[in-house]
C-alpha cells in the first residue's frame, strides 16, 4: 500500500512539473517573471540565464520520471532509463517547435541541447540515487541480517559460558 502511494505521489509531480515546463515554454513572453505563479527569486535566475534554465527543467522532469518508472515497473533496467530519456528529450523538441507558433518566441538549438542535457543528466542521477538507495537499504550481502546476528550472539555468550570468563 505503501509503495502504491509512493507511486500515486511521484505520478502527481510528474504530472505537475509537465505541466509547468509546458506553461513555461509556453507562455506569450520569453520572460519568466510574466508567469505569476513562479516564485521571483526562480524567475529572476531563469531569466538571467535564457537557454540554460531548461537544463534544470527537463533534469528534475527525468528524474522523476527514472523514479516513476521504477516503482511501476518495480525495477530499472539500462533500457527503461534510455527510454524515459529520450520521452523527455522529444518532449522538450515538441515544446521548443510549438514556440513556432507563439509570436514574441523563436526556436533555438542552444535550448534543444540544453533540454536533452539535462534530460540525460536528470536519468543518470536518477540511475544512481535508485541504485544507491537499493545498496543502502535492501542489500542483503552488505547488512547483516538478525539471524546472522542472533548466531553470532550466541556463540559469544556460549564461549563465556564455557570458559566462565563472563
Amino acid at each position: 500500500m505503501l509503495r502504491f502511494l509512493y507511486f500515486v505521489t511521484l505520478g502527481l509531480i510528474l504530472v505537475a512539473l509537465i505541466m509547468a515546463a509546458s506553461q513555461c515554454a509556453l507562455a506569450p513572453s520569453p520572460e519568466m517573471k510574466a508567469l505569476m505563479w513562479l516564485p521571483r527569486s526562480v524567475a529572476y535566475w531563469a531569466d538571467l540565464q535564457p537557454t540554460f534554465r531548461n537544463f534544470p527543467a527537463f533534469g528534475a522532469i527525468s528524474l522523476i520520471a527514472v523514479f516513476f518508472v521504477h516503482f511501476g515497473f518495480h525495477s530499472l533496467n539500462w533500457g527503461r532509463a534510455v527510454f524515459v530519456t529520450l520521452l523527455v528529450s522529444v518532449f522538450s523538441i515538441i515544446l521548443e517547435v510549438m514556440q513556432l507558433m507563439i509570436p514574441r518566441r523563436f526556436f533555438d538549438m542552444a535550448d534543444i541541447g540544453w533540454s536533452i542535457a539535462g534530460a540525460c543528466v536528470g536519468s543518470l542521477f536518477g540511475i544512481l540515487a535508485i541504485r544507491f538507495l537499493t545498496i543502502l537499504f535492501f542489500s542483503r550481502n552488505q547488512l547483516p541480517s538478525e539471524k546472522t546476528l542472533i548466531s553470532a550472539g550466541q556463540g559469544a555468550f556460549g564461549e563465556c559460558r564455557q570458559t566462565r570468563r563472563c
